[in-house]
């Protein structure tokens, strides 16, 4: 008999050794002492094959099981690696919680011997399902960080093998995210940061470690604050701060310049005027301009930069 059988891991391999020195000598009967020379043996019937898919229970059948002598017979199973306790009833239930091929084990015993069947078991791996506890509409200002928290659900993730998944945010943006989910965990964090404005589709997937698949959509509207009133506001945060008046009037007309351009719907002279504002203040970086004021400029006008763009 051939033995096909996706190793999990040393135990299962010890397992099917012993299974199959089990199936060269299954064909003799174990005797108890004092056991009657004229009693016949059993005929065990394990049944299958047996398919199903992960998580599934499954329904073992030995009622075919006969005992010439009509003797009550009593049965047990090994599964995997573990025999059940001897029962009088013919059926048994098991779950695999991951993809597995192989065999299991029934031993019938009719009161003075024991013969083994065995029968082929085939678990089929099942995709992940994706799932969201929230709106799926979810609205971020531009420039804000998003997170969202996203659920799966898979019979592997119940296994006590080192199974793992894989998850991916596709932002709809051109960018992406990969996360590693450790065996047990069904509940994955994705952060992002939109730089520019509209309605984008996120599509969320989970890949466990057989290659199935799940994923689903949901969608992520960009709103941002109204362009001249950022460029109004970066005006506003250098009258109010604490710098020499000269740098501070220079500063001043550059904002009000590229305001100008703005309304005049020259866009890009904006932009260039706003560049020229980040310049000035790296040049007095250090001198007549801190470090920290230098760093809260150049953020303000970088924004603007990004909201007109």
């Amino acid at each position: 008999m051939v033995v096909v059988k996706k190793f999990l891991d040393v135990k299962h391999a010890i397992y099917l050794i012993g299974l199959l020195l089990i199936t060269c000598s299954m064909l003799i009967p174990n005797s108890a002492p004092g056991a009657e020379l004229g009693n016949s043996i059993p005929m065990p019937e394990a049944g299958g094959p047996y398919v199903a898919d992960e998580g599934q229970e499954i329904e073992f059948d030995a009622s075919g099981s006969t005992d010439p002598d009509g003797d009550e017979l009593s049965y047990r199973w090994n599964f995997d690696g573990d025999w059940t306790s001897y029962s009088t009833s013919p059926y048994a239930y098991y779950t695999w919680f991951d993809d597995y091929i192989g065999m299991v084990i029934l031993e019938v015993f009719d009161g003075t011997s024991t013969v083994i069947n065995t029968a082929t078991i085939t678990i089929n791996n099942v995709a992940p399902t994706v799932f969201f506890e929230f709106e799926l509409y979810v609205l971020v200002e531009i420039y804000n960080e998003l997170q969202v928290i996203c659920n799966f659900w898979d019979p592997d993730s119940r296994s006590f093998t080192e199974d793992t998944h894989i998850a991916t945010f596709d932002w709809g943006d051109g960018s992406s995210s990969v996360t590693d989910v450790a065996s047990g965990d069904s509940e994955v964090i994705g952060s992002h940061i939109y730089n520019n404005v509209g309605v984008f589709t996120v599509t969320f997937t989970v890949t466990d470690d057989d290659d199935g698949v799940g994923s689903d959509v949901f969608y992520v509207e960009v709103y941002g604050v109204e362009d001249e009133y950022v460029i109004e506001d970066l005006l506003y945060d250098i009258k109010e701060m604490d710098i020499p008046s000269g740098i501070k009037q220079s500063m001043t007309s550059k904002v009000e310049n590229a305001i100008e351009s703005f309304d005049n719907n020259q866009i890009k002279t904006a932009i260039n005027q706003l560049n020229a504002l980040i310049n000035q203040i790296e040049a007095q970086r250090g001198k007549k301009l801190s470090n920290e004021t230098a760093d809260k400029l150049i953020e303000s006008t970088e924004l603007v930069i990004n909201s007109i763009s």
